[in-house]
This record gives C-alpha cells, sequence and structure tokens, in this order.
C-alpha cells in the first residue's frame, strides 16, 4: 500500500534537487531509527498500552515505507531522464539495488540461523509498568490456581 501511495505522488511531486532527495532520504533514516529502537525496547517500548502509541508505530511503518520508495522511484526516472543511450546509469542503478536487497537477506538468513545468536522470550510474561485491567468485585479471581509443578 505504501508503495503504491509513493509511485502516485511521484507523478504530481516533482523532485528533482539532490538536496530535496537528500532531506527525504534523512527522513526515511531518522523513523527506520526510531523504528529499530522501538524493536530494541521490546517489549515494553515508549507508549505502550496506549492507542497513540499503536498509531504512532503505524504511522512510522507506512511514512519509512513511502519516503524510501518515493525515494528510490525519483531516483530511478531522474536516472532515466539523464541517461540519453539508455544503456548505463540505470541498469548500474537495479543492480545496485537488487544486489544490495539480495545481501541483506542472506545475511539475515544467517543470523537468524545460527542457533545461540538469539533466544527466545518467555511467553506470556509482561514486565512493563502498565496498569493491569481493573475487574469489577464479582468477577474478580479469588486466587490463581497451583499448578501441578509448583507444589
Amino acid at each position: 500500500m505504501a508503495s503504491s501511495f509513493a509511485y502516485f505522488f511521484t507523478k504530481f511531486m516533482p523532485c528533482r534537487s539532490v538536496a530535496d532527495l537528500s532531506i527525504i532520504s534523512l527522513l526515511g533514516c531518522l523513523l527506520a531509527a526510531y523504528l529499530m529502537v522501538l524493536a530494541a525496547l521490546s517489549p515494553c517500548p515508549p507508549l505502550v498500552g496506549s492507542g497513540m502509541g499503536v498509531d504512532l508505530v503505524v504511522l512510522s511503518w507506512i511514512l519509512v515505507q513511502v519516503l524510501f520508495s518515493f525515494g528510490k522511484v525519483r531516483i530511478s526516472s531522474l536516472l532515466l531522464e539523464a541517461d540519453t543511450r539508455r544503456d548505463t546509469a540505470l541498469p548500474q542503478y537495479n543492480t545496485v539495488i537488487l544486489g544490495s536487497s539480495l545481501s541483506s537477506a542472506l545475511i539475515m538468513l544467517f543470523l537468524v540461523s545460527i542457533p545461540h545468536l538469539f533466544h527466545r522470550g518467555q511467553d506470556c510474561m509482561d514486565n512493563c509498568m502498565v496498569q493491569p485491567p481493573s475487574y469489577p468485585l464479582a468477577d474478580a479471581p479469588e486466587e490463581s490456581p497451583q499448578l501441578p509443578w509448583e507444589t
């Protein structure tokens, strides 16, 4: 969805200067850094449990995709317009884009495949400082049942 918006915006938002493309790339990098910080602070990122936090994360993901897709489309269209012979700049750009996608996919495959690099967290453990929902007195659980292995 975000890529479609980016391709649509390239038709109506001419961006021909290096400064404009640099600003778009910088904004995309800043939003991507914000998302990396959220991933590093998982499972308790800032604004956890609030509607605004969820909206901010979703909006950040959409904007990152739109900004980077817009930048890629503008760069490729500028290369296409500047290249008179149509056989030098654009194929090299596409080769770099595809090569970087392939190399990043292979790096992630090897990182995830190393057995002791990532550890599984505990399921259903929430150590965040979010207030639990309050129960009415009639529905309040009396005591949690004791599990067989806890005796």
